[in-house]
């Protein structure tokens, strides 16, 4: 039984982990951002047996593999366990997920519930990591722990993440009207951004909102986002005392950006928040 976590959830988690194991004697492991930056603090909770240290994917299919085969598990890299003779730590994976590769996230096993088999919304991810080093987020941290922005900033190339989305919404049993992007932020690079527009534009054509980032985006790539269907934007301000913003919060955006940025949006008419 696997536990997602983040801070808000942590005592219901650690809590719930120990019902888990009272009711059903299940192996149970937490994962995600608090698991990942409080590792201490989550294997000492008595209802949980693991905990990931990095991202999932691959020390997760290890420990399926393991426990489908009755084989011991405690050595996987990249996982906390706990043992007869005490927890042992193994060291971090090294292996981070390659975005490309990655399979496709079966999203039919929720059809089930009655909220998403009806929904014409799809939430969609194509990448991992923010560039910026805001001082009130974890992404610093998370992006120090997995080897600097080089390492850990990664998107799926234009093209296979056009590919998947028209994968999953040739899979939903609705017809799909939305998307929403729901990357910490929808482009890093933005040769990237102008490619992926032109294919999505030509290749799936739905309205979709996504997480905003500032930077060195021109006009031109405003009337791009526009063009392949862009009707929201969500747009993080935190503070309009920019000597705030760039200082205590370590946030690299001047006023002047912001406004000049949304008097492009207003123009063609991307809606922001």
């Amino acid at each position: 039984v696997g536990f997602s976590v983040l801070t808000p959830s942590a005592p219901w988690a650690m809590a719930t982990a120990a019902r888990v194991k009272q009711s059903m004697h299940a192996v149970t492991i937490a994962g995600n951002v608090h698991a990942i930056l409080n590792p201490e603090q989550m294997i000492a909770a008595p209802g949980l047996d693991i905990v990931c240290t990095g991202e999932g994917e691959h020390c997760l299919l290890e420990l399926a593999e393991a426990l489908d085969n009755n084989r011991p598990f405690e050595h996987i890299a990249g996982l906390w366990v706990k043992t007869p003779l005490g927890v042992r730590r193994n060291p971090a994976r090294k292996d981070l997920v390659d975005m490309d590769s990655a399979p496709v996230i079966d999203r039919r096993m929720y059809d089930k519930y009655l909220f998403f088999r009806h929904s014409r919304y799809l939430r969609v991810m194509t990448g991992r990591g923010c560039p910026f080093r805001c001082s009130f987020c974890s992404n610093t941290a998370l992006m120090d722990h997995f080897g600097g922005a080089t390492a850990y900033i990664r998107k799926k190339s234009p093209a296979e993440a056009v590919r998947e989305i028209r994968q999953l919404i040739d899979e939903r049993p609705v017809t799909v009207k939305h998307i929403f992007f729901i990357d910490e932020v929808f482009w890093v690079k933005n040769d990237w951004l102008r490619e992926f527009l032109r294919l999505y534009r030509e290749q799936v054509g739905l309205p979709f909102t996504a997480n905003f980032r500032f930077g060195g985006i021109e006009e031109e790539d405003i009337r791009l986002l526009a063009e392949a269907g862009a009707n929201g934007l969500c747009l993080a301000t935190e503070t309009a005392d920019e000597a705030q913003r760039r200082g205590l919060l370590n946030k690299p955006v001047t006023n002047e950006q912001i406004l000049r940025i949304a008097g492009w949006l207003h123009k063609y008419g991307i809606a922001f928040g």
